[in-house]
């Protein structure tokens, strides 16, 4: 199970765009990339003493960046809508 951040979370992020294919158990693959991703920038992992009130800041880069992975942008053949576009904006 994630530690820094959840599907749930990460699903209510991108609650704008279309994530029906997207299963938990593929967000939370996507999250435990983020979180070893995060945790080598840190150069420190807070894996076994996480405190989302502490480290806020380490919940919201994970979530994002968990995020960010969800997405398969396919210029072609998305139906992305201007708000959608905006959130994958916001995220990078």
């Amino acid at each position: 199970m994630p530690t820094y951040t959840s599907a749930t979370i990460v699903k209510d992020r991108c609650k704008d765009i279309n994530t029906a294919d997207l299963t938990d158990a593929k967000i939370e693959t996507n999250i435990y990339m983020a979180e070893q991703i995060v945790n080598s920038i840190m150069r420190k992992s807070f894996l076994t003493n996480f405190n989302s009130g502490a480290h806020g800041l380490i919940r919201d880069a994970t979530t994002n960046l968990a995020a960010f992975m969800c997405f398969q942008y396919d210029v072609e053949t998305s139906t992305n809508s201007a708000s959608s576009s905006a959130l994958i904006a916001d995220l990078l």
